[in-house]
């Protein structure tokens, strides 16, 4: 990975600067996280997506599925389809598919866009089969 390409996002731990924002419960653990300011940044860990956008701190319980939409995640500008991550940052909306609650944040375009896309993805594919591939 190029430093240069992934400022905000973290695979697999807790972004440095989200230490003072982000209490961890027992036994759960960071898949990745990304941080842009104090008022803008997210976590998907092993139980949850939680995140700062827009003033509001949100979170939502991954475990019954959720929809994800990340719309313009290569970053390209609008118009023009030339020049990848033209556009550093779009939003993301996380719908829980039981409740319908809404979750949105801020992401990196580009190449580290894919950490969220693919930790989304887990939850909304393959955890509701998870119990269906583990025999005893």
């Amino acid at each position: 990975m190029d430093p240069e390409e992934w400022r905000f996002t973290v695979i697999g731990a807790l972004h440095p600067s989200l230490a003072d924002h982000l209490l961890l419960e027992d036994g759960e653990l960071v898949l990745m996280s990304a941080f842009f300011s104090n008022a803008s940044w997210y976590a998907f860990t092993t139980r949850r997506i939680v995140g700062r956008f827009r003033g509001a701190v949100q979170s939502l319980d991954l475990s019954h599925g959720i929809r994800a939409e990340f719309g313009n995640f290569k970053g390209y500008a609008h118009g023009d389809n030339t020049r990848l991550g033209a556009v550093p940052r779009e939003v993301a909306t996380i719908t829980g598919s039981d409740s319908g609650a809404t979750l949105r944040f801020e992401y990196e375009t580009g190449k580290p866009s894919m950490a969220p896309i693919y930790a989304a993805f887990y939850w909304e594919r393959k955890h509701r089969f998870l119990d269906k591939l583990i025999t005893t």
